[in-house]
């Protein structure tokens, strides 16, 4: 499928390149839009990129989780879960997985506890080298 030209949400891609490999070794690629970019697995941007300008982003965030939720779905009946251990998986475990690997990401890029990050240390990197706000 080819990209170029086509739409993500309001965006039109005007130039695609490689972007390396995802977690699990798919392809990446690097979406130019005109100065703003976008990293996405191929896969995923040849799912959500669509002919025309789509002016409900609602439409384009059901487009990337759809097939999430139906891989979801097989890995649990594959595992032969119950109710009670998918409800818990998706109240608790699910949640309290991704809030660790967020506070161990913020730690391994601030060098610290999170919960010793300040204000001042995310406005270091919200700001470039002219210290403008990105």
């Amino acid at each position: 499928m080819t990209l170029k030209g086509k739409f993500i949400g309001h965006d039109k891609i005007l130039k695609v390149e490689p972007a390396g490999k995802t977690y699990l070794g798919k392809p990446r690629v690097r979406l130019d839009f005109g100065g703003t970019f976008l990293e996405l697995p191929k896969e995923v941007a040849e799912e959500v990129a669509t002919k025309e300008y789509v002016e409900d982003l609602a439409i384009l965030q059901n487009k990337r989780i759809q097939p999430v939720a139906q891989k979801m779905v097989v890995l649990l009946t594959e595992a032969e879960l119950n109710r009670d251990d998918i409800q818990a998986l998706i109240q608790t475990t699910l949640p309290n997985t991704i809030f660790e690997i967020n506070k161990a990401g913020k730690e391994k890029l601030f060098g610290k506890k999170d919960h010793e990050v300040t204000l001042l240390d995310l406005d270091k990197i919200l700001k470039d080298e002219n210290n403008k706000r990105v």
